[in-house]
């Protein structure tokens, strides 16, 4: 954001009515951004000098431009009266008729508010956090709990094949179970040369059907 900024400050120097600057919250600058309720860096606030807001906006360079371009313009103030609504006017008029003693403690009383909300809003997110944080180690307890109880070798049983077995061939194919009762009336050359000629075939290029049925023979010979 940083070269933003600079860019943005350095193309309002100068400027009649606006002013775009930084400020050094660690240094000289700390008791004005102290009054101003900045809590991070950066913060990006705009407005009156006495009444400045929050600005929510993009920071890259085009949305500040844009918004410096909207806004940075003179705004209802005591200092601009003449730019202030009736409703506008009847409030400063309300204030400037207050003693000074009851506007520092009305100011007071605002301020006070105000950082009653953030501190509010701080409690809250920290026990957000803290239970986020829980929810966080209990999870990966649960995770690691679930892995070491088996769940990998469950799914890799259950997506390994049922192996056809000659002796028990109840959980063989009815394609496996013809080829079976085929290889068994060859004698033992017949069978070797079989399982000879699909080793060889095994890293020939085929689709992936006759890949497995391949692979389903030489089990079923290597058990003859």
């Amino acid at each position: 954001m940083k070269p933003a900024w600079d860019t943005l400050m350095k193309e309002y120097e100068g400027h009649k009515t606006a002013l775009v600057g930084d400020v050094d919250c660690t240094a000289a600058g700390k008791p004005l951004c102290d009054s101003n309720g900045v809590q991070g860096f950066p913060t990006i606030k705009h407005g009156d000098p006495s009444n400045l807001e929050d600005y929510k906006g993009g920071r890259d360079l085009d949305a500040l431009q844009k918004f410096a371009k909207e806004n940075l313009k003179p705004v209802c103030s005591p200092a601009n009266i003449e730019l202030c609504d009736e409703a506008q006017k009847a409030e400063i008029e309300k204030f400037k008729a207050m003693p000074s003693d009851e506007l520092d403690k009305a100011i007071a009383e605002k301020e006070k508010e105000a950082a009653a909300a953030e501190a509010h809003f701080k409690a809250e997110t920290d026990k957000l956090q803290k239970k986020y944080q829980e929810l966080q180690k209990n999870k990966e307890s649960i995770l690691e709990a679930v892995t070491k109880s088996g769940l990998g070798m469950m799914k890799a049983v259950k997506a390994a094949p049922v192996k056809c077995l000659v002796k028990t061939p109840d959980n063989c194919s009815d394609k496996e179970k013809a080829f079976i009762e085929k290889m068994k009336a060859k004698s033992a050359e017949d069978v070797a040369k079989q399982v000879a000629r699909l080793e060889k075939m095994k890293g020939d290029s085929m689709k992936a059907e006759l890949k497995a049925w391949l692979m389903q023979r030489l089990a079923i010979l290597k058990q003859l």
